[in-house]
């Protein structure tokens, strides 16, 4: 039995003669697009009464594709028959007419296919069984070789059938779609073919006019949509969308007859929701093949649409809408207004060239803005309503007359559709959907409606009055509705309009209208309208005589407010020269101070200045004004003024259409101020232009206005080199400076170091580096690792540059002995990047510095704090080493404790001194070092360390107590024996009875179980021994209620120990303590959330392997009144829903629902309710959706308790969701249709509510879908 989307044999037995042509013309066109590259030809004549010489239909190519499924040569003739007919017929039906005594002939086209080794296709809408078709095709051999040709026996022949017809046809949506209004089924899903969907749009009432731009996207589409799959249509309404996408698959060659056989059309407009369309591609992309056009589709629908098309090869989507949307990766064609200007002209012209002057139609055409719709609309309106002398007519009284037919009666009806158009769209309260949504949102429409007729109307009217307006307008297609939302259409009508209420409304009232606009959720809408104003040629112009120097909105204290920037921002693309000089006089004359103090206005600023330095117009004076901006930067963000403004000076991706070499005049500027603030920022701007790799800026500033994108400036290969150079001379005086900019710019050449030499910047950087170098009082570490890593990867190769560059890496070492200590002791560069550099090197540089002190009898002690304080990368091995070779080694110990007591406690570093003490093998040194430390007041915190480090024995170690104890520190400082295995040289039990001394004090648990926790690491027999005191720790106390933030990372350890206890071992004394924790933890108020992640694994070994010993303990506080925990448990155990949706732990194991169950016939009054409100409700068997096991037996045994309904509608009220929740709803749904038969009264009657509370909630959400609504 067919589908409702699929062809019966019977649909084709009812097919006349003409419609069974019609179908094959179909079929052929399809499957050579599906199959055949390149051109082909495809012929059948619709006139079956003229003689057809054999052949009713024809498909030929050549080429290398050899058949396709339903083609098994490249040369096939068919012949239709929608009668019978038999064997004896088919004898004569390829034969001529006899005349007696000549041979007999085959027909014309049949001799030729024949000849040429063709195949001959009996297309018959009958039935036939395969014996009835080998009784024809012998028949048909027969006559072959009768009329004596010798390939009779071989040469192919087929019998197509009602069957093989019917399995052809199922192949393509629009054969299927033929089939069905040959047979006048009510086509489901409303698509229409090519045919059908030009009588929609009335094609032949106007000639589409098509200039190369067009041309050139509508080749594209036809060129690419088989390859691509996916493509978008998008760009304002009035534009001419529909119509284009109509002409696209207009017949000019075979192929493109081909796509138009393929395509079908889907006017989204009038549906709440494309889930038809969705579930029909979902069943039928495997398996049919087809080009599908849906119209008016929003971006959101486009990307759902087109992410379940694209993983197979059988449907295509073109997609038409008004938005964009970054997330559309697929190919997409934007029309534009002035990449159809010149064709308005044309539009008009054959309408009215006979009636009106050349001078009126072009006053007509530049009414219209490049609008289509507009062209076609106002002159057919001109003629209905005989206006002449149209250029008399100012464009507001035009538009009047042509759209409202102007009168008194109708300046009403015209000053309300203006006021709604002010915003992009707006809320209205219609009774389609009255009944489904709350009163909050309903409450927030009508507000919306009210603050347009009593705010932006300069009148007064009430609500059914105006409800009739709009509604009236609507009909007429002025107004068209989405969700719950009407716009004024086309755009380019709704911004003249607009344009036309912003001239008339002073501009104080307009303040007050804006700084109320966000109470009613409608300031988006304003901002979204305003931003297209460059859609019509005037707004240039207003935005001047508003936003310009003496405007209005471009005066400083309007620039300097939130709202005032803001409204700026998105008109600046309208008019950006005279909006830029706006800015200038605001703000080109304020202090960095004052501008530093601008910040309710910044963020829209510089969003502002992002725009206009886009464009090469503004670029100087927008890039100065940024320049200032970064100087006084107050945001911390990526793209505050500092980063947009280094942005443009990027090699690729600058977001500017200037050149580079129209970049360096600012920075140069910039730089002549003579100004540390300004130096600074030019040398991050001259740092990204040396960058040459990994180009990347965030989008939207080329997209201004309604316009194509504003393109990057792509400079050539010389372009770049000369750029850089520039940029590198600039940098080299600031990089030679002893001054904080200084050593700024000598780190930002260093990061650019081997990308600079990668291009071949070797000569320049050789002097670059050695000029820097020359007479230069500071250390230059940065270059020095670059120089090793371009040696180790970009020079690895290349030996003349290697030892060009070893060359400079010995023009950096520095000459005096701080630094030298600096670069080889204190800061060191670590060599992990080649075979060439390694730590051995590093190591044996801090080692080679403390032999040269010994041999040169250095006097370290000016040296000492510079050796104590910060960072000490090879503190360690020199100490050592120098405790090995040092003569004085006490002395050296006493005069570094002094200094290191100089030095404040949070920036003192004694590796240098436990690396000597080590290194001298003393054991009456190390003790004494550790005795002094302890006692000192100033530095007795780096005993831990000194303690981890200097192998003390365990009486030693036992002695850091005493500084917990008076209160020096805390015990947290105990964790420094964490690393490096320091315990390990201890016995197991001084190890424990270390741990369990410090589990005597407040959090001391978590420190010990840390410790255990490392000491333990992959060292069973450690564990073996410890396993009881670890356990002792976790039962002592509940340290999960007990945590300190300051052990955040040791929950880690905490839910490890934990997990390998139960696993390894089958305490259920132990397992039942850890079930009472997790309950008395999730039972607090001050719950730790961060916690959750670590309990779902300790709870599923407690059910996998404890479930009856522990059961009790969960089972009594589920239902308990400790409602808490009941609701901390259930985000940790019970079944998540919606996005991620999970069973839950506790439902995991099927074998525990007997178990559960019976608890709750023991426990009726409150356990079947806790089940309820956490169990999975659902279960998925491939496509189908049930309700889960347990959630059945739950409804199956506790149905009749309405407390158990209530708390499971309360759980499948509670779900997550990314995106549309349609599904999930839908999903519900049809889970409460189960339940329509249900034996218990109350369930059915619960069902039932459900359903219609589900079907309200489904039909809101699609209107969320269609058009966000308001919050």
């Amino acid at each position: 039995m067919a589908g409702i989307n699929e062809t019966s044999i019977e649909q084709i037995e009812n097919l006349k003669d003409i419609e069974l042509s019609e179908l094959l013309h179909t079929l052929l066109h399809c499957e050579a697009a599906k199959y055949i590259p390149g051109s082909f030809t495809v012929s059948v004549p619709f006139n079956i009464t003229t003689a057809d010489a054999g052949s009713d239909g024809r498909a030929q190519w050549s080429g290398t594709t050899l058949n396709t499924p339903y083609l098994p040569k490249q040369y096939c003739i068919f012949q239709n028959k929608a009668t019978v007919l038999g064997p004896a017929d088919c004898y004569d039906e390829i034969l001529v007419k006899e005349v007696k005594g000549n041979p007999r002939k085959l027909k014309g086209e049949i001799e030729k296919v024949v000849t040429a080794d063709g195949c001959y296709i009996l297309f018959t809408n009958r039935p036939l069984t395969d014996t009835q078709k080998n009784d024809r095709i012998s028949k048909f051999r027969e006559a072959i070789r009768d009329a004596g040709h010798k390939s009779y026996d071989k040469f192919h022949i087929d019998i197509y059938d009602a069957n093989v017809i019917k399995d052809w046809t199922n192949q393509y949506i629009t054969a299927i779609l033929k089939v069905q209004r040959y047979n006048n089924m009510t086509r489901p899903l409303s698509f229409r073919i090519w045919e059908e969907f030009g009588q929609d749009i009335r094609e032949k009432e106007t000639t589409y006019q098509l200039n190369d731009q067009l041309a050139k996207s509508i080749s594209s589409i036809r060129a690419g949509i088989l390859e691509q799959k996916v493509y978008r249509i998008h760009g304002h309404s009035g534009l001419g969308k529909t119509r284009f996408i109509y002409e696209t698959f207009r017949p000019v060659n075979s192929e493109v007859e081909s796509l138009k056989n393929l395509s079908v059309y889907f006017d989204a407009d009038h549906v709440e929701n494309l889930d038809e369309v969705v579930g029909y591609i979902i069943s039928h992309r495997d398996k049919q093949n087809g080009i599908i056009v849906i119209d008016n589709c929003t971006a959101s629908s486009h990307i759902k649409l087109s992410a379940i098309i694209k993983p197979y090869n059988g449907l295509k989507l073109i997609t038409v809408g008004l938005d964009d949307d970054r997330e559309i990766n697929d190919r997409k064609i934007k029309l534009i207004r002035d990449n159809q200007k010149d064709l308005i002209l044309e539009i008009i012209d054959e309408k009215l060239k006979q009636t009106h002057t050349l001078s009126e139609r072009e006053y007509l055409a530049s009414v219209c803005e490049g609008y289509p719709w507009m062209a076609v609309r106002f002159s057919e309106q001109v003629s209905r309503l005989g206006l002449t002398e149209l250029n008399k007519y100012p464009i507001d009284s035009l538009i009047k007359k042509l759209l409202f037919e102007h009168n008194q009666r109708n300046d009403e009806d015209y000053d309300i559709i203006r006021a709604c158009s002010v915003f992009s769209s707006f809320g209205f309260l219609d009774d389609s959907f009255q009944s489904l949504i709350n009163d909050q949102l309903a409450d927030t429409l009508q507000k919306q409606m009210d603050f347009i007729r009593e705010k932006i109307y300069d009148g007064s009217i009430t609500d059914s009055k105006f409800r009739e307006i709009c509604n009236k307008y609507k009909e007429k297609d002025i107004i068209e509705k989405k969700s719950v939302y009407y716009s004024v259409k086309p755009t380019v009508l709704a911004i003249h309009l607009s344009a036309s209420w912003l001239m008339t409304t002073s501009p104080r009232k307009v303040i007050d209208i804006l700084e109320k606009l966000q109470k009613v959720q409608l300031d988006t809408r304003f901002l979204e309208r305003l931003s297209e104003l460059d859609q019509i040629d005037k707004a240039k112009d207003l935005v001047g005589q508003l936003w310009g120097m003496d405007g209005f909105f471009g005066k400083a204290e309007v620039l300097k407010s939130e709202w005032g920037s803001l409204l700026f921002r998105h008109v600046v693309e309208v008019n950006p020269i005279e909006t830029m000089n706006s800015l200038t006089f605001a703000f080109g004359q304020m202090s960095i101070t004052e501008l530093r103090s601008e910040t309710a206005s910044r963020r829209n600023l510089v969003w502002a200045l992002e725009k206009l330095a886009f464009r090469k117009t503004t670029f100087s004076d927008a890039a100065k004004m940024l320049y200032t901006f970064a100087v006084a930067e107050n945001e911390t963000w990526a793209n505050n003024a500092t980063g947009q403004f280094r942005q443009l000076f990027q090699l690729r991706l600058a977001g500017t259409e200037a050149s580079l070499e129209e970049r360096l005049p600012i920075i140069k500027w910039g730089l002549l101020k003579n100004d540390d603030n300004y130096e600074r920022i030019a040398i991050l701007a001259i740092a990204t232009g040396l960058d040459n790799h990994n180009f990347h800026r965030s989008g939207g500033a080329e997209k201004q206005g309604s316009s194509a994108p504003l393109q990057d400036y792509h400079p050539s290969n010389q372009e770049t080199v000369d750029y850089r150079q520039t940029l590198l001379s600039m940098l080299l005086p600031i990089a030679k400076k002893n001054s904080p900019n200084g050593q700024i710019a000598r780190k930002e050449i260093a990061k650019n170091l081997r990308i600079l030499i990668r291009d071949g910047f070797i000569e320049q950087m050789e002097a670059f580096i050695k000029e820097v170098a020359a007479d230069a009082h500071f250390t230059w570490p940065e270059m020095g690792t670059a120089l090793r890593k371009a040696m180790s990867y970009e020079a690895k190769n290349v030996p003349e540059i290697k030892d060009r560059l070893q060359l400079l890496l010995e023009t950096l070492m520095p000459t005096d002995f701080r630094n030298q200590l600096q670069m080889k002791v204190s800061k060191p560069e670590w060599f992990d990047y080649s075979e060439d550099f390694g730590d051995d090197i590093v190591k044996k540089n801090a080692e080679l510095i403390a032999e040269k002190i010994v041999s040169e009898n250095i006097d370290l002690t000016e040296y000492l704090q510079d050796l104590l304080i910060g960072e000490q990368r090879m503190g360690f091995v020199f100490g050592k080493k120098l405790g090995e070779i040092l003569v004085g080694k006490k002395e050296f110990i006493d005069k570094a404790i002094e200094e290191l007591e100089k030095i404040p406690v949070n920036e003192q570093n004694p590796e240098i001194i436990a690396g000597f003490a080590l290194g001298t093998k003393d054991v009456e040194i190390v003790n004494g070092l550790y005795s002094t430390v302890l006692a000192s007041n100033s530095i007795n915190h780096n005993a831990f360390y000194l303690a981890r480090v200097l192998n003390i024995n365990i009486t030693d170690l036992f002695k850091l107590f005493a500084l917990v104890d008076a209160g020096k520190v805390d015990i947290s400082y105990f964790l420094n024996f964490k690393y490096g295995k320091s315990l390990s040289a201890f016995q197991n039990e001084d190890v424990i009875e270390f741990c369990l001394t410090i589990c005597k004090y407040p959090s001391g648990n978590w420190v010990a179980l840390s410790l255990l926790y490392m000491y333990c690491y992959e060292n069973e027999s450690n564990w073996q021994y410890c396993t009881p005191a670890i356990k002792s720790i976790i039962v002592k106390s509940n340290m999960i209620i007990e945590k300190n933030i300051q052990y955040q990372m040791d929950t880690f350890h905490w839910s490890s120990t934990i997990e390998k206890l139960l696993e390894s071992t089958n305490d259920s004394a132990f397992a039942k303590q850890i079930m009472q924790q997790l309950i008395e933890a999730s039972s607090q108020r001050n719950y730790d959330y961060n916690m959750e992640p670590y309990l779902p694994k300790i709870y599923k070994i407690l059910f996998d392997k404890y479930f009856d010993e522990t059961w009790e303990y969960l089972g009594n506080a589920l239902i308990s009144k400790n409602y808490l925990f009941i609701l901390h448990i259930n985000r940790t155990i019970g079944a998540q829903k919606g996005h991620n949706e999970t069973n839950g732990i506790l439902f995991e194991n099927p074998d525990r629902f007997e178990k559960l169950l019976e608890w709750c016939k023991t426990n009726p009054e409150e356990a079947p309710k806790r089940m309820a409100h956490m169990m999975p409700v659902d279960a998925k068997s491939g496509d189908n959706i049930e309700w889960h096991p347990f959630a059945k037996m739950i409804i199956d045994n506790f149905g009749n308790d309405k407390s158990v309904l209530e708390n499971l509608s309360a759980n499948i009220g509670t779900y997550t969701s990314i995106g549309s929740s349609v599904e999930y709803l839908q999903s519900l749904y049809w889970l409460m249709t189960l339940l329509r038969d249900h034996p218990i009264d109350l369930v059915r009657i619960w069902a039932n509510s459900q359903k219609n509370s589900l079907q309200k909630e489904i039909k809101l959400e699609e209107l969320d879908n269609e058009g966000e609504l308001p919050r």
